[in-house]
């Protein structure tokens, strides 16, 4: 291997006889019905399309990081892209202007390569090889697949999103994707796979606990943080981000709106809106070419309440709270995995039938309400309770439907009953829309 490149297979002969060797390897894997591509491969309990796979095991065997490397590392679906335009943004905030910037003209993930995709076929045109430092690189590949190199000396941030959120972003990036000759594929049957494992770089549970136990073992060298709370707080995100890859802003550019600035031009409505994003095309290995508008739908937290069932919902919250209950280092457990794991259908609230969900089982079945509850004709409990209202001081009694309650600021009765002649200002605990506020 030349001692000035990283990746290096200039003979066609060894290329040839790399390709022919792991090409035999993967004849002999598990295969299974793919949701891109017509199969995935089963290697080291991960599931690869050939590929992609081929691309791994190159890296393995051939990829020599520098200390220096940063690597953005994503379960598929999980903000890779925003993760790839914060990250280029950050590293060269120095050479680049936001009014002329390249993510005004090209798509993040033309940007920087991932490093699993390259093919064999690229190696002489695409050498690794790149001047700059640091390096930035973008990768799927599991933790423990990844090359030692990489595990040993370079500073990795890793993004975890919502398993549900995940599975729904992921079953639409497939129908955009997925190719016109193989026959299309059901949202059950997709999430029945994906509950099983089978999904380009999944399980998704192994693949968040491989990075979550190496960020407890070597936390100045794996930063997790959370699509939800990327979301909810970017600037200190952002920050965190920039400190953990050694180019943390000084005070001067946080007092010149420099975070602000990256946030701004990083922003989903920002990317998604911009002409290139909208009608270009990017090429991200040999063997594909996508659309930029294919890696840009909603950007948001909480889309899987419009798609899954109460079903596919207790489906995935039990196999969160089993994988992460046993198998996670300290920190991360199903109940306070930042992503809402203990997420109820609103469904599930005063339903007559047993409900067994991560929660527990009859969760929402009060039994003090249910005594004077009425039942519905969806065989749901129409539970009782008392309106109160500004407008009059009657109080009369109520029967509400779990889809009928949600738009009901719901309180305790006795914190109201019991205070009913104290005329200052009293804080209620409250239900409105599945979320708890506080009311005065």
């Amino acid at each position: 291997m030349a001692s000035n490149t990283s990746l290096s297979t200039n003979s066609n002969h060894l290329e040839k006889e790399t390709t022919d060797e792991y090409e035999e390897i993967i004849a002999t894997l598990p295969k299974e019905k793919g949701w891109v591509f017509e199969n995935l491969a089963k290697y080291h309990d991960t599931w690869f399309n050939s590929t992609t796979l081929k691309g791994v095991m190159l890296a393995q065997d051939y990829f020599v990081a520098r200390p220096t490397d940063i690597f953005l590392a994503t379960f598929p679906k999980c903000g890779t892209t925003w993760l790839k335009a914060l990250a280029f943004t950050i590293v060269n905030r120095n050479q680049f202007d936001f009014s002329n910037h390249p993510l005004l003209t090209k798509n993040p993930q033309a940007l920087f390569p991932f490093l699993e995709i390259f093919s064999l076929q690229d190696h002489e045109n695409t050498e690794l090889e790149i001047s700059t430092s640091p390096r930035l690189f973008s990768i799927h590949t599991p933790y423990p697949l990844l090359p030692e190199s990489v595990r040993s000396a370079c500073r990795i941030v890793y993004v975890i999103r919502d398993p549900k959120d995940v599975f729904v972003s992921s079953w639409y990036h497939m129908q955009k994707v997925r190719s016109k000759e193989l026959p299309q594929l059901s949202l059950e049957e997709c999430f029945k796979m994906f509950c099983e494992g089978i999904y380009q770089f999944g399980p998704y549970w192994d693949h968040v606990l491989g990075f979550w136990n190496a960020s407890i073992e070597s936390p100045d060298k794996v930063l997790i943080l959370t699509y939800e709370n990327l979301k909810k707080n970017t600037l200190d995100s952002v920050k965190k981000i920039a400190k953990h890859m050694g180019q943390p802003f000084s005070m001067e550019e946080e007092k010149n709106g420099i975070v602000e600035e990256t946030v701004k031009l990083c922003s989903f409505d920002k990317l998604s809106n911009l002409e290139v994003n909208k009608n270009g095309v990017t090429k991200i290995a040999s063997f594909r070419y996508y659309e930029n508008h294919v890696f840009f739908r909603k950007g948001e937290v909480g889309d899987w309440k419009t798609h899954l069932t109460p079903e596919m919902v207790d489906k995935i919250n039990e196999i969160s709270k089993r994988k992460f209950g046993i198998h996670a280092k300290k920190g991360l457990t199903w109940r306070n995995a930042s992503f809402r794991i203990r997420d109820i259908h609103l469904s599930h609230y005063g339903c007559i039938c047993p409900i067994d969900n991560s929660e527990g089982i009859n969760v929402g079945l009060i039994g003090s309400i249910a005594i004077h509850a009425n039942i519905g004709h969806l065989r749901y409990l129409e539970s009782s309770f008392y309106e109160i209202s500004k407008r009059t001081t009657w109080v009369w009694m109520l029967y509400l439907s779990p889809g009928r309650d949600k738009y009901y600021m719901v309180a305790v009765g006795n914190s109201l009953a019991l205070n009913h002649d104290i005329y200052e200002k009293q804080v209620v605990p409250t239900r409105y829309f599945q979320e708890l506020l506080t009311i005065a």
